[in-house]
C-alpha cells in the first residue's frame, strides 16, 4: 500500500528529529516566517511571483540560495549537503556573482555596497581601497570557490527541454531507479519507452539521502519558446510537465521566479 510508504517516511523523519537532525533546511534568519513555512523541503515546488521591480529575485536568492548555503556551512555536523542548479534567464553569471559578492561583503565586514559601486560605475566615486582589497583577499576567493562548488550557474540554457535535460542528467549521475524487488535498474534499460522494465519500477533513490537538490529558474517569463510554441505554451510546458516531472520522479526541489506583469505571453 502507498500508506505503508507514508508510515515509513513518518517514522524516518521522527527518528531524524529525535536525534537532533533536520527534515527541511530552515530559514535561520527568518525565524518568525519559519514557524509558518518550515523551510526548503525536498521534492517541493516553490513559486516566487510578483510584479516587476519589487525584489522577487532578491527574495528568491535569499530563501533558496543564500539561506540554504548559510545553513549547511553553519551546521556541517548535520551531514546535509546541497546542490543547486541556477538557470539565469535575465542576467549573466558574472552579474549574479557580483550581487552575491555584495551580500558576502556585508555579512563578513558590515559594509553596505551595491554591485554598481563595487564595479565603480558611478561618475563621482570609485570603489574604496578597503572593499577592493576584500574582493582580492584569499578569504573571499576561498569563499567563492566553495560557494560555486555548491551553486552551479547556467546562463546559456534557456528553453524548457534544455533545462530539463540538464537536471535529468544530474539525476542519472547521482542516483538510480529501484525496481519492485529492491534492485537498482540500469539507466540503459530505460532508454526504450516500450521496455518491460517500466512496469516494475518502484522509485528513484539518490546516492546520498542527505543531499538537497534544488533547481531554480529566474524568471520563467523569459524562457525561450520551443519550436512552434507560444511563450504561454512554453511556460505551461515547463511548469506543468518538465518541472513537475523533476519534482515527482527524482525528488528535486523546484523554484520558479515568475513575473506577474507580463502583458503578452505569445
Amino acid at each position: 500500500m502507498i500508506f505503508d510508504n507514508v508510515k515509513k517516511n513518518i517514522e524516518r523523519n521522527k527518528k531524524i528529529k529525535d536525534a537532533g537532525g533536520f527534515n527541511a533546511i530552515p530559514w535561520l534568519r527568518l525565524p518568525k516566517f519559519s514557524k509558518i513555512v518550515p523551510g526548503v523541503i525536498k521534492g517541493k515546488y516553490y513559486l516566487v511571483t510578483a510584479n516587476s521591480k519589487v525584489g522577487k529575485s532578491q527574495i528568491a536568492d535569499f530563501m533558496f540560495v543564500l539561506e540554504p548555503y548559510h545553513f549547511i556551512t553553519t551546521y556541517p555536523d548535520t551531514k546535509n549537503t546541497l546542490d543547486i542548479d541556477f538557470f539565469l534567464l535575465e542576467m549573466s553569471k558574472e552579474e549574479k556573482i557580483t550581487k552575491y559578492l555584495s551580500h558576502f561583503i556585508y555579512m563578513d565586514s558590515g559594509i553596505r555596497i551595491s554591485p554598481d559601486e563595487i564595479m565603480s560605475m558611478y561618475t563621482d566615486k570609485t570603489v574604496s581601497e578597503e572593499v577592493f582589497n576584500l574582493t582580492r583577499s584569499i578569504k573571499m576567493a576561498d569563499k567563492f570557490e566553495n560557494f560555486e562548488s555548491v551553486v552551479h550557474f547556467h546562463d546559456s540554457i534557456k528553453n524548457p527541454y534544455g533545462i530539463y535535460k540538464k537536471c535529468q542528467q544530474y539525476a542519472k549521475d547521482n542516483g538510480n531507479w529501484i525496481d519492485t524487488k529492491g534492485y537498482k535498474v540500469d539507466w540503459k534499460d530505460l532508454q526504450n519507452p516500450s521496455s518491460e522494465t517500466f512496469k516494475y519500477l518502484s522509485h528513484y533513490a539518490h546516492n546520498d539521502l542527505d543531499t538537497y537538490k534544488i533547481n531554480m529558474v529566474d524568471h520563467t517569463s523569459l524562457l525561450t519558446p520551443e519550436k512552434g510554441q507560444t511563450l504561454h505554451a512554453t511556460m505551461h510546458d515547463w511548469s506543468a510537465n518538465r518541472a513537475l516531472s523533476l519534482k515527482n520522479k527524482y525528488g528535486h526541489t523546484m523554484v520558479d521566479v515568475q513575473q506577474q506583469s507580463a502583458d503578452k505571453l505569445n
